[in-house]
């Protein structure tokens, strides 16, 4: 749900800059704001379920690491987009469909993630019932 919202405030962002509209860029990038930081807690949440014991590390290691990687990237892609087209617009753009990916990442993560609860579940309700026996 948080990832819709922040797909959502990532288009209307776009949409503002590349309508020059400062009110509609202000409201999109308030959108982000508000659910950015829950989307984060999440993934750190999916990460820890994942991972444990001296595993967890590793995986919020690479979570940091790649999310951090990203940023950095952004900031140095943009103002190069920028300054190659001179289209401002260009690099909030680029940042949806980025953002967009990531939508689907994550969509395909939950789907995962589902199965294997799923899956487990159903081996610990066999477990059970052979014990039972």
């Amino acid at each position: 749900m948080f990832s819709t919202i922040v797909v959502i405030g990532c288009f209307v962002t776009a949409l503002g800059i590349g309508n020059k509209d400062f009110t509609l860029t202000l409201i999109g990038r308030a959108i982000m704001g508000l659910t950015a930081e829950c989307v984060y807690i999440a993934n750190a949440y999916m990460v820890s379920r994942w991972f444990t014991d001296k595993e967890l590390a590793l995986g919020m290691g690479a979570f940091h690491s790649f999310s951090r990687i990203a940023v950095s990237a952004s900031s140095d892609l943009g103002p190069l987009w920028y300054k190659n087209t001179g289209d401002i617009a260009l690099p909030f753009w680029w940042s949806l469909v980025f953002c967009l990916i990531s939508f689907g990442s994550v969509t395909l993560l939950n789907i995962i993630d589902w199965y294997a609860q799923h899956t487990e579940a159903v081996h610990e309700e066999e477990k059970e019932r052979l014990v039972a026996e």
